[in-house]
């Protein structure tokens, strides 16, 4: 691959976004000062389509579904503050509303596997995960929490990074394979002296998040984008069931340790703290051991996998 140099007839002080059809040619979205535009290729001489809504759009930006090869854009109406998504390519449908949205900035990725997503606040306390033609779906928020701005980002095998907060903390969870189900939240701290907070990007394709915050510090050298690299979270169940024998005489307890990534099962995954030793997780992410009859005590269990952050749990025996 080689890099190279791709030329878009637009403003200097245009928004634009891009996104790259099934067919390998770029498609861009942008806003000038009265019109919002779009355009498939990069020549020069094309005529770019006037998609302009009442009152205008800004902050465009658009993805491209992997399963159906729709073009969706989202923008922001500049006179009402609500935001919008509407399909561009292959042919020009109508806005959709995001119900409650009104960021500054709309977010928007593509899922792999299928599905156009955003993910936003409708009232600074709850967060959203909204798929283009579908109807949003809450994200775990922790009790309390304040929310300025939300963000996503495509991750592997259908997941979908979500992540919010404000100036002193990020939230960020990762969606299983089917998006019907989250990871633990984690918390990041934002910087010492943070006073703004503005936007969120992220970038999860490969696993782990790179997520970036635009913030305030100082007014300064310390004002600017920060980046933390973020690692997907397991997560550790324990079921305990007593054996009996014939005579209905209790022999031991078997134990069942179940390791999921949002619910998913996770293979492979070395368990610790059994009375047996460490044992690697099953095809289900399970691992199951007994502990005979007249055994006490308490395990105190650590599922950990490269690439996650561990998880623990305890049981009484």
């Amino acid at each position: 691959h080689a890099f190279g140099t791709y030329q878009l007839t637009v403003p200097s002080n245009a928004d634009v976004g891009t996104a790259v059809l099934r067919s390998g040619q770029l498609v861009s979205v942008w806003r000038s000062a009265t019109t919002l535009l779009f355009q498939t290729g990069v020549d020069p001489s094309t005529q770019p389509q006037n998609i302009t809504p009442p009152g205008l759009g800004e902050s465009p930006v658009i993805a491209v579904d992997q399963a159906s090869g729709d073009a969706v854009v989202a923008y922001r109406n500049a006179s009402t503050g609500a935001d919008f998504f509407r399909r561009v390519l292959p042919s020009l449908g109508a806005p959709q509303t995001m119900p409650q949205a009104k960021s500054l900035a709309p977010s928007i990725a593509a899922r792999a596997g299928g599905g156009v997503y955003s993910a936003y606040t409708p009232d600074g306390a709850k967060v959203w995960l909204l798929r283009f033609g579908g109807q949003p779906k809450p994200v775990p928020v922790p009790k309390g929490a304040r929310v300025l701005t939300a963000g996503l980002a495509a991750g592997p095998d259908g997941r979908l990074w979500v992540f919010y907060g404000n100036e002193q903390q990020t939230f960020v969870t990762r969606t299983s394979r089917a998006v019907s189900g989250f990871e633990p939240v984690q918390t990041l701290r934002s910087p010492p002296g943070t006073v703004q907070y503005f936007r969120l990007e992220g970038e999860g394709s490969a696993g782990p998040l790179d997520l970036f915050a635009d913030v305030t510090v100082d007014g300064k050298t310390k004002d600017g984008s920060y980046h933390t690299h973020v690692f997907p979270a397991l997560s550790l169940s324990i079921a305990k069931k007593t054996i009996t024998s014939k005579q209905g005489k209790v022999t031991g307890v078997r134990v069942t340790v179940r390791v999921t990534d949002a619910g998913d099962p996770v293979a492979g995954a070395k368990v610790t703290g059994l009375p047996a030793g460490a044992k690697t997780t099953d095809a289900s992410g399970s691992v199951v051991v007994t502990a005979p009859a007249g055994k006490k005590g308490s395990l105190a269990l650590t599922a950990t996998k490269a690439g996650y952050l561990p998880a623990k749990g305890k049981a009484s025996l």
